[in-house]
């Protein structure tokens, strides 16, 4: 395996490993700014614009989508300023499913994640092309579909499903980081960098299109 292939795996696999622990822990940990306590079952009133925004990342980690999206929409009224308003509303966006997500759309979605966490590709592929043609404006499974794509070093599959998934959210960062990874394996480093510049657009905070584009800028490309 090459660098930049080992670059793009070495990702990719970090993300699914944090996947994998945030489902199958139960009662999992939130590290506030301030405190450690335990991920509550709904957001609690009262809290910080940022306390929110740190319990609706646990949330989404733990695959429940809408309920970081109600954290969120709680951060944004308890914003004590244009910024962390931004950061918020800008997590909303990209971060999170574009249209409401039922609880059989994510219960099916999440099954493909379990199997994905496990190295279970097919069963995983099975699952998200599963709940992606019976969800058609669910682009999670999409976006995951490109990302076992990834791995298995298919970048044409890959770019296919990035593509379906922003056709659904154009704000998705992570599918426009896929996006770029799709190119990254084929050696076209223009491409690459242009899709994973559109990621940190979208969403500053996606560390894995920041490295990308650090990688790429070693490179001299």
């Amino acid at each position: 395996m090459d660098l930049r292939n080992n670059f793009v795996c070495k990702k990719l696999a970090a993300a699914i490993v944090l996947t994998a622990i945030f489902l199958i822990t139960s009662r999992p940990v939130l590290a506030d700014a301030e405190t450690l306590v335990i991920v509550p079952e709904n957001p609690p009133p009262g809290w910080s614009s940022e306390r929110y925004i740190t319990l609706a990342l646990s949330y989404k980690n733990m695959g429940a989508p809408e309920k970081a999206k109600t954290t969120l929409h709680l951060a944004i009224k308890a914003a004590e300023n244009d910024t962390v308003k931004i950061r918020a509303i800008t997590m909303l966006k990209s971060e999170l499913p574009r249209y409401t997500v039922t609880s059989d759309a994510n219960k099916l979605n999440n099954q493909g994640y379990t199997q994905m966490a496990q190295n279970h590709y097919s069963q995983a592929i099975a699952l998200f092309t599963q709940c992606a043609t019976k969800y058609p404006k669910y682009e999670s499974p999409l976006n995951s579909l490109s990302t076992i794509y990834l791995i298995q070093k298919k970048p044409i599959q890959a770019r296919e499903a990035a593509k379906k998934a922003l056709a659904i959210n154009p704000d998705s960062s992570n599918a426009w980081l896929n996006l770029g990874n799709s190119y990254l394996l084929e050696s076209d480093y223009k491409s690459a960098k242009t899709h994973a510049e559109k990621a940190v657009q979208c969403y500053p905070e996606n560390f894995n299109a920041v490295e990308m584009l650090k990688y790429i800028k070693a490179k001299g490309r």
